[in-house]
């Protein structure tokens, strides 16, 4: 089951596949925290979507809960939160500027919630395995945020969930986003 943020939010890292990656334009130009991207090409279970300007990303709740075999993945890279400013503050400018809450610009767009991830590339723990150590299409909630790998990453990390309906909104193929030219 998805896990909300805390006030001590201990897990500093988060999975971007669009506009918060390192070196992305974001939307509007607005100006965000600074990451430092840890891990590239990373696999998460979900669907990305395009709104246009920015993908949405919608978690496979039932492959993380291991109530089904994991069938599309999103493409992240793997940041560390909290580089040029306080962890808890760059939070709360991720989060208003992913609008994980109501504002006067309109609802929630995103919540914030912690998932399992895949390593795609050898040496970054072994292709077909989530960082969990569970085998890939059998994520169960063997991990709970607090195992980490050697290298310190841990094996669940936050990501941005869209929250609106997505009917209306485009399947992204292969779950890989990349900005129009």
């Amino acid at each position: 089951m998805e896990q909300q943020p805390t006030a001590s939010d201990s897990v500093a890292v988060l999975a971007v596949y669009g506009t918060l990656r390192e070196g992305a334009a974001t939307v509007g130009g607005a100006v965000v925290p600074a990451v430092r991207t840890l891990v590239r090409g990373v696999r998460v279970p979900g669907w990305l979507y395009d709104t246009g300007a920015y993908p949405a990303a919608v978690v496979d709740w039932a492959a993380v809960q291991g109530d089904c075999a994991v069938s599309s993945t999103i493409e992240c890279d793997l940041v560390e939160v909290g580089v040029d400013r306080p962890v808890a503050q760059a939070w709360a400018e991720f989060d208003a500027y992913e609008r994980v809450a109501d504002c006067d610009a309109g609802p929630a767009r995103y919540r914030r919630v912690l998932v399992p991830w895949e390593a795609t590339h050898a040496g970054e723990g072994g292709a077909g395995r989530w960082a969990d150590g569970i085998p890939a299409g059998a994520v169960t909630d063997a991990a709970d945020g607090a195992g980490r790998w050697a290298d310190g990453i841990p094996a669940r990390v936050w990501i941005y969930e869209w929250v609106l309906p997505v009917a209306d909104l485009t399947p992204v193929p292969g779950g890989v986003w990349r900005p129009r030219p």
